[in-house]
């Protein structure tokens, strides 16, 4: 309610130019107390568990990073929200199973996010139902073997396409509900 008045009495102002420069200040002040909202309290810091740069001289892609704390940040969240998880985990898995995201050093790097905040982790995961607690578990245990060559890869049971797969009949079942 606070915007739509806001922007009424934008309008109110109708004089020529002013509106621009009038909506311009109110949209960027909306954006900022936005942003401002999602800082952490007064006298904390948004710590994030460590991301591995390479795995054995082969570089980490960038990219991989956001997806990682997307995901920490969803189940970090007080409320559970799953269709942000569903995304977020979707938009890592498809990065993972892609052609450019499928490299030894990125399913190394994920298993060892997810592994390395397991005691953190864990007692937020409760919170969200059986099936995601079990990828979200899935994702820091076998994964660095998952882009090891095919053979080995064979014997993993969760790879980023299955991983992605079970995601899948999670989101199909939610629309079914």
């Amino acid at each position: 309610m606070g915007v739509l008045a806001l922007l009424a009495g934008v309008f109110a102002l109708h004089v020529s130019g002013t509106v621009i420069f009038l909506v311009a200040a109110a949209c960027i002040a909306l954006r900022v107390v936005t942003w401002i909202s999602t800082l952490p309290p007064e006298g904390e810091s948004r710590r994030y568990p460590n991301v591995l740069t390479s795995v054995d001289e082969e570089p980490v892609s960038p990219e991989l990073t956001a997806r990682l704390y997307a995901v920490f940040d969803t189940v970090q969240h007080e409320a559970v929200d799953l269709a942000s998880l569903r995304s977020s985990l979707r938009n890592l898995l498809t990065f993972l199973e892609s052609t450019p995201g499928r490299t030894n050093a990125n399913c190394v790097a994920t298993d060892e996010f997810f592994l390395d905040v397991d005691d953190e982790w864990s007692p937020r995961w409760v919170r969200f139902p059986a099936e995601y607690q079990d990828i979200l578990e899935c994702m820091g245990s076998d994964l660095h073997d998952s882009a090891s060559p095919a053979k080995e890869a064979d014997a993993v049971d969760n790879t980023p396409k299955q991983l992605l797969q079970r995601l899948e009949r999670l989101e199909a079942a939610a629309l079914h509900a």
